[in-house]
């Protein structure tokens, strides 16, 4: 981010620390993370998506901008965050159901012995 956008210049450390947990969910979700990974970053981005909602509608009550251009500055790292919450949780959906289907299966294979 440029050192001339508001956000930045209002709270840069905690946006800057948001980006680098983004860039490093990215680099997880490129590397096809395991289930204690993707709910550990869920986690994470949950909690960060709270706090950067949080200092949004801190901003709106500041009123020192317009309405949209505070929407404008935190559009961005909302959207964001927003993807990967949805990306991580949807990871974890699909292991779940591949695990219910695991032990669907796994069980009927095991009932089946020992009904033999």
């Amino acid at each position: 981010m440029s050192s001339t956008d508001p956000l930045t210049q209002r709270h840069g450390a905690f946006i800057s620390q948001t980006w680098s947990v983004i860039a490093e969910a990215r680099k997880i979700a490129l590397a096809n993370p395991s289930k204690g990974q993707s709910a550990t970053q869920l986690r994470r981005i949950r909690f960060l998506r709270s706090k950067v909602l949080a200092l949004h509608r801190t901003e709106m009550h500041r009123a020192e901008a317009s309405t949209p251009a505070i929407d404008g500055w935190f559009q961005p790292v909302e959207d964001t965050l927003a993807r990967a919450e949805a990306y991580f949780s949807d990871r974890l959906s699909g292991s779940c159901v591949q695990d219910v289907i695991a032990y669907r299966t796994n069980g009927k294979q095991i009932t089946a012995a020992v009904h033999s």
